[in-house]
């Protein structure tokens, strides 16, 4: 037997195997729109935690707020140490003999004399002190202290700088600057 149909395909039965296709089609967009919609959720619930922390935060700032300030103070501090230390640490790898530096200046150092200040930067040096003397003229004093220096041979240049006389329960003391530079 021969069937005949006539009807265009858009008026013919649908087998089943196009049935279950529309079914899965369907399924897939109901599964599609409940992920979109949970996604959604998701975000909308990840923005609300966020608005709960930063209000948590708000609260509990102006508790913090001194510590941080006392954080921010100590490493402010500790920074300016480590710049200190570094500048020590440049120091001590200079080769620089401190101990026979000492020595030969304490050698050439004439009694009566004593420093106030001792300042090296670099390879400039500023020594700031007094002489005071019972017997010998303070101008002598402080020539043989600077010739002393001059004959050091780590020093390349030393200079004299302001000299002040003043009298301290009557005696005389004078105090001075020498300035130089090391080799």
């Amino acid at each position: 037997m021969i069937l005949i149909n006539i009807l265009p395909e858009e008026f013919r039965p649908k087998s089943e195997a196009e049935k279950i296709s529309l079914n899965a089609l369907f399924k897939g967009f109901i599964i599609g729109l409940a992920g979109f919609g949970a996604f959604h959720i998701l975000i909308l619930l990840l923005i609300f935690v966020k608005f709960l922390e930063m209000g948590y935060f708000k609260k509990i700032w102006p508790k913090i707020e001194p510590q941080i300030i006392k954080l921010e103070n100590l490493k402010k501090e500790e920074n300016s140490l480590e710049a200190n230390a570094k500048i020590i640490d440049q120091l001590t790898r200079k080769n620089i003999s401190w101990a026979s530096g000492l020595c030969k200046i304490s050698k050439v150092f004439p009694s009566g004399v004593w420093f106030d200040e001792f300042i090296l930067m670099d390879n400039t040096f500023i020594i700031k002190g007094k002489i005071v003397s019972k017997n010998q003229d303070l101008m002598t004093i402080l020539n043989k202290l600077i010739n002393g220096l001059r004959s050091i041979t780590d020093f390349s240049t030393v200079d004299l700088g302001p000299v002040k006389n003043i009298n301290y329960r009557n005696q005389e003391v004078m105090s001075f600057e020498i300035t130089g530079k090391t080799r």
